[in-house]
């Protein structure tokens, strides 16, 4: 009997496929890896990049409305509040509390550089007015709104030559026979629309006070809350991912012609408030299993009281590592009229 000799591989054999097949499988892992973690890494940058974009655009805004009176450009001529002017940029609060430099800790109790808040106070909105059926000449006290408007305590009216502010002593709402809420204006040094305003005319609810403030996030992170009043609830968080604001006042302190900033500070009262400066060290919202490369040896310059801030120093490693960081800075061109008012808010 012939037998026939058995095909296969041998254990030597088999073994040094199994090694070569780890090696070209080590490396696939490793370039999948490294391609997961570059795409983790450039999806929370974009998303970070795009925070900062939109909480840049929502200060801006409201920076630039500080102060604005309509097109007369002047503050109203009859405040309704008693003593009166007002300045729409804040270095304390109601409860004079001072705004810059406030302590900054996370929920594991961690300290962080002290950040700044911003409060600043503007018309809260402009009305709509039904134009045709409101008489803006002297001796009436009915505003006429557009269908579905609220109402408000009280109202500026502004046209291209002046501006006055009124107290608000009724608001009508809207009803079966009249689809036009109206607010009746309250007493005021004239008790009704005075000078016969001239279009156009703009109607503006009363000036209200907001506060921008960094704070901690229930269940960790930081984020920017916008709020009205001196008190924040979650409800009022704006984005995360800020981890610490700057804020300076260009102030010119001669307060002559042509204004220019002519140093910055972080009192608005030191002289006229002509630009912002805001700084914003932002910071990715999601703790990753990896130190971001871009942190390494990376300083942040915050602020000359602060100095710079190093997320990979030795004692903030621990509480940063797995987070990457940007900063963002912006001046911002205020419209401030030669006649600032203050007010108490």
């Amino acid at each position: 009997m012939i037998s026939k000799r058995l095909q296969g591989l041998s254990l030597v054999e088999l073994m040094v496929a199994l090694a070569i097949s780890s090696i070209l499988m080590g490396g696939v892992l490793y370039v999948f890896n490294s391609g997961k973690r570059t795409y983790t890494l450039q999806t929370d940058l974009a998303e970070l990049q795009d925070n900062a974009r939109f909480v840049m655009d929502e200060l801006t805004r409201d920076i630039r409305m500080a102060g604005y009176f309509g097109c007369a450009g002047n503050p109203p001529r009859n405040p309704p509040l008693p003593t009166l002017q007002l300045q729409p940029f804040y270095s304390k609060d109601a409860m004079e509390k001072e705004l810059n430099d406030i302590a900054l800790t996370d929920e594991m109790g961690n300290s962080f550089p002290a950040t700044d808040t911003l409060r600043i106070a503007f018309f809260a909105g402009q009305l709509g007015v039904d134009f045709e059926k409101t008489d803006f000449g002297s001796g009436n006290n009915d505003i006429f709104l557009a269908p579905g408007s609220g109402g408000a305590n009280s109202v500026i009216v502004s046209d291209c030559k002046y501006s006055h502010s009124y107290n608000v002593e009724k608001f009508t709402p809207a009803s079966s026979t009249e689809p036009n809420p109206k607010i009746t204006i309250g007493p005021s040094p004239s008790g009704f629309l005075v000078d016969g305003y001239e279009r156009p005319v703009e109607v503006f609810a009363g000036l209200t006070p907001v506060t921008y403030q960094v704070d901690s996030i229930q269940g960790g992170g930081f984020g920017l809350y916008k709020f009205n009043g001196n008190v924040h609830d979650d409800d009022d968080l704006l984005i995360e991912g800020v981890q610490n604001m700057q804020v300076r006042y260009g102030v010119d302190t001669d307060n002559v012609p042509p204004y220019v900033p002519n140093r910055y500070s972080t009192n608005p009262d030191e002289g006229r408030v002509v630009s912002v400066r805001i700084t914003l060290l932002m910071r990715t919202a999601k703790k990753r299993g990896f130190t971001c490369p871009y942190d390494k040896n990376k300083r942040f310059f915050l602020d000359p009281d602060i100095d710079t801030y190093s997320p990979m120093d030795n004692k903030n490693k621990n509480k940063e590592d797995g987070y990457c960081h940007r900063l963002f800075t912006s001046t911002i061109h205020v419209r401030n009229g030669s006649d600032q008012i203050r007010a108490n808010f």
